[in-house]
């Protein structure tokens, strides 16, 4: 299944840059990527040293559901290093200049290859994929001795109780959302 998986996400890659010959939006969302992993290795010198709280959104709807935590993180912990990452190019277009992240990127397409490059640059120290965002390679591919909390914020409501359960003299396990850790086993994805 994870073999075609992967071939998959070639193909829709393959498609959308056919597309994208015809299509203002499916063009953006390959050039958009294009030297991703080289802009993200420049952008995330300023990280050094820094908590890295990764958010990734598909689009606008799910950035604007994880606003508040991510505005709340950056009054209350400007310390910590935030990165946006977008799914969808209407989602980047309209918040890649959003002032309280530090840096606004695509996510680079799910393959093996770029999510071991991208995990290599971005070394989150929390990851919080926002909604239905299910990326496999992203949330099963072991990378090194990266291990970060994983958190699925599904709803708004959520924020509060999750802002709360991430920092640190509460540790994560007080996180009223899905989450997993990366790098463990699979049954160790809890609900609480």
């Amino acid at each position: 299944m994870r073999l075609l998986y992967n071939i998959g996400i070639y193909l829709y890659f393959f498609a959308a840059s056919v597309a994208g010959l015809f299509n203002r939006k499916a063009f953006l969302l390959v050039s958009g990527r294009k030297g991703l992993i080289k802009s993200l290795r420049q952008k995330m010198a300023a990280a050094k040293g820094r908590d890295v709280l990764w958010f990734h959104c598909s689009s606008v709807g799910e950035f604007e559901q994880a606003r508040p935590l991510i505005e709340r993180f950056r009054k209350e912990e400007p310390d910590k290093f935030i990165l946006i990452t977008f799914f969808s190019p209407s989602g980047y277009e309209l918040r890649k200049n959003f002032g309280s992240a530090d840096v606004v990127s695509y996510l680079p397409m799910d393959t093996v290859r770029n999510v071991r490059r991208f995990l290599d640059v971005v070394r989150p120290s929390t990851a919080i994929f926002v909604k239905y965002e299910f990326w496999y390679n992203y949330l099963n591919l072991p990378s090194g001795s990266d291990i970060f909390p994983l958190v699925r914020l599904f709803h708004a409501q959520g924020a509060e109780v999750l802002y709360h359960a991430l920092r640190p003299e509460r540790g994560v396990t007080q996180v009223a959302v899905t989450y997993g850790y990366r790098k463990c086993s699979h049954s160790r994805r809890h609900q609480i």
